[in-house]
C-alpha cells in the first residue's frame, strides 16, 4: 500500500505525530508495548484486510489521528502518482471506534470537508465516518451548523460536487439539525443557492428555514433568478416567507428574471402572490422577455402566466404591440 518512496516517509512521520498527540500522550505511554504493536499492525494493512493480532488494542484517540493522516498520504499519493486505498472502512470497525466521543466525530468531519482530495471516492470515506461511528448521530446543533458551513463550500465546488452532498444531506437529517437557528440555516443557504439544489432542499426543509425573513428570502431567490436555477428557485419559493414576498420584492425578482432572460426566474415570479399588484408597465416588460424566447421549454407557460396577471387585462394596444415586437 505505501509503495512510493515519499509515502513511506510521510507513513513514518505519520505514526510520530500519533504518539505526540496531546490526547494520545498519556494512554500511548502506560500502554506502549500495546500502542506499538498496533501500529505495527497498521504498516502492514492492505484495504480491508486486517491483521488479527493488535487491531483490538487501538485507543480511539489513536484511532482518529490516523484517521486524518491516512487522508493527507492519500492526498500525497495522488501527487506521486501511487494509489491509497480507503482505511476509514476498516478503521471505523474496529472496537475502539465505538468510544469515539461526538465533539471528535465533529472534529473528524471538519478535517475530512477540509483536506480530502475532490474525487468521488471522498464522499465514501465521509460516509464511513457518518454510518461506521455510532457517536455521528450525537452530534449537537452546534457541531451540525459548523458542519453545514464547511461542507457547503465543497458541495458547489468541482465536478464531484455530488460526493460531498451525499454527506451534507445526511447533516441536514441528523434530529440535532430540527434545532438550528435560522442564522445556522441561512449561512450554509447563502453559499449553496444557486449551485446545489439537492442541498437547498436540504435545507428548506428544516423547521428554521420557514423561519426564514422575507428579506432573506428575496436575496436568496435573486441569487437563483441570476443563476437560472429552476430548482433552486422552486425549492425557495415554497418557503413561508417567500408567499409574503411584498410588490417591491417581486418587481425587483421580476427586473433581475428580465435582465438575466430568465424564463424560469419570470416564471415563478408572477406565480408569487404580490404578483397580482404588478403594474401594467412591469407585466409588459415581463410579456416582451418571454416572448423573446421561444425556443425555450418554459417560454410558453411563462407568457400563459403572465396574461393570467391582473394587470394583463389592463394593457393598452401600443403596449401589447411593443412586447410582440420586442419577441419578434
Amino acid at each position: 500500500m505505501f509503495d512510493c518512496p515519499a509515502t513511506c516517509a510521510q507513513r513514518d512521520d505519520m505514526f510520530a505525530e500519533i504518539r505526540s498527540l496531546p490526547g494520545c500522550a498519556e494512554k500511548l505511554r502506560s500502554n506502549l508495548s500495546m500502542a506499538d504493536s498496533s501500529i505495527k499492525v497498521l504498516r502492514f494493512v492492505s484495504d480491508d484486510i486486517w491483521g488479527s493480532s493488535g487491531r483490538c488494542l487501538m485507543v480511539s484517540p489513536c484511532i482518529a489521528a490516523f484517521l486524518v493522516k491516512s487522508w493527507d498520504v492519500r492526498n500525497a499519493c495522488k501527487h506521486s502518482g501511487a494509489v491509497l486505498p480507503p482505511l476509514s472502512a476498516p478503521l471505523c470497525r474496529l472496537p475502539a471506534a465505538a468510544d469515539i466521543s461526538s465533539a471528535d466525530v465533529a472534529s473528524l468531519l471538519q478535517a475530512a470537508f477540509l483536506i480530502m482530495h475532490i474525487r468521488s471516492r471522498a464522499g465514501t470515506g465521509i460516509k464511513h465516518l457518518m454510518y461506521g461511528l455510532p457517536a455521528f448521530s450525537q452530534l449537537n446543533s452546534t457541531e451540525v451548523a459548523q458542519l453545514l458551513r464547511a461542507g457547503a463550500q465543497r458541495c458547489c465546488n468541482g465536478a464531484f460536487a455530488y460526493a460531498f452532498a451525499d454527506a451534507f444531506t445526511s447533516l441536514c437529517g441528523l434530529p440535532a439539525a430540527q434545532h438550528l437557528s435560522t442564522e445556522q440555516v441561512l449561512q450554509p443557504l447563502e453559499v449553496v443557492v444557486p449551485h446545489n439544489a439537492r442541498c437547498t432542499k436540504a435545507l428548506c426543509q428544516l423547521p428554521a428555514a420557514q423561519q426564514l425573513s422575507s428579506e432573506a428570502v428575496a436575496q436568496l431567490l435573486q441569487a437563483a433568478v441570476k443563476a437560472r436555477s429552476l430548482q433552486c428557485f422552486e425549492v425557495l419559493s415554497s418557503l413561508a416567507a417567500a408567499q409574503q414576498l411584498s410588490i417591491k420584492s417581486v418587481v425587483q425578482l421580476l427586473e433581475a428574471a428580465v435582465e438575466a432572460r430568465s424564463i424560469v426566474g419570470m416564471l415563478f415570479t408572477v406565480t408569487l402572490p404580490a404578483a397580482a399588484q404588478l403594474s401594467s408597465g412591469h407585466v409588459s416588460q415581463a410579456l416582451g422577455a418571454a416572448l423573446a424566447c421561444p425556443k425555450h421549454c418554459h417560454s410558453d407557460s411563462c407568457v400563459a402566466q403572465i396574461c393570467q396577471l391582473p394587470a394583463a387585462a389592463m394593457l393598452s394596444s401600443d403596449q401589447v404591440a411593443t412586447a410582440l415586437e420586442a419577441g419578434m
